[in-house]
């Protein structure tokens, strides 16, 4: 958590000072840390099925087929309709991120946070946002997802404040002040900068210490 607010802290200070997060620079070094430092949690996956379901060679591989299958599913929709595949792809982080905050906080809550970290960009920097989808899909439909975005955002930085004023009260002050700072930096921070902060010193580093408690390793 440390580590996260004085990135947060710091970035803000610079972009408040007039120096340029948005210089292809900075948006490199934040993607490179996706690459690097977020996107190997989840290299675990089969070691953690093993450790639960005791599984063997073949069924391994029969995962692992699966895992494949489904990857090329996913290209082949975003090859004839890559809208639709993104919108279900950011669906689908959704729930995926709302596990960070699962099981401390109700569901509705935790999902509601997952949707805010997705969508708070688009309250400040929407073009940016549509540029983003537009560049990642080769279609200027994405824009839309950006306005969808900037639809839901007020209500799901609402609901993930009402999650962070639970946890405070819970007696989870960590995670509280962890929440706010990834949401304080998913609004006023450009895009790329922000989720790779939430990505890379809050989402990653959560999951890889449950595999390591997990996996006693």
């Amino acid at each position: 958590m440390i580590c996260l607010i004085a990135a947060v802290a710091f970035a803000l200070f610079f972009n408040s000072v007039g120096s340029s997060l948005l210089s292809g620079g900075a948006t490199s070094i934040a993607c490179l840390a996706i690459l690097v430092l977020g996107l190997p949690h989840g290299s675990l996956d089969i070691a953690l099925m093993r450790h639960r379901s005791s599984l063997d060679r073949w069924r391994i591989s029969a995962i692992v087929m699966i895992y494949l299958g489904l990857a090329g599913v996913m290209a082949a929709i975003w090859y004839v309709a890559p809208v639709v595949a993104l919108a279900s792809f950011l669906g689908i982080a959704s729930v995926h991120f709302a596990e960070d905050w699962l099981p401390d906080q109700p569901p509705f809550f935790a999902l509601g946070t997952a949707c805010a970290v997705l969508t708070a960009p688009a309250l400040l920097h929407h073009g940016m946002i549509s540029n983003i989808f537009v560049q990642l899909t080769g279609n200027t439909l994405a824009a839309t997802l950006a306005d969808f975005a900037m639809l839901v955002a007020p209500v799901a930085l609402i609901t993930a404040g009402v999650g962070i004023i639970l946890a405070w009260r819970e007696a989870r002050s960590v995670d509280a002040i962890e929440t706010a700072a990834i949401l304080i930096a998913m609004v006023l921070l450009p895009p790329v900068i922000g989720f790779a902060m939430f990505f890379c010193l809050s989402h990653s580093p959560r999951h890889f210490a449950a595999a390591k408690g997990e996996l006693r390793t």
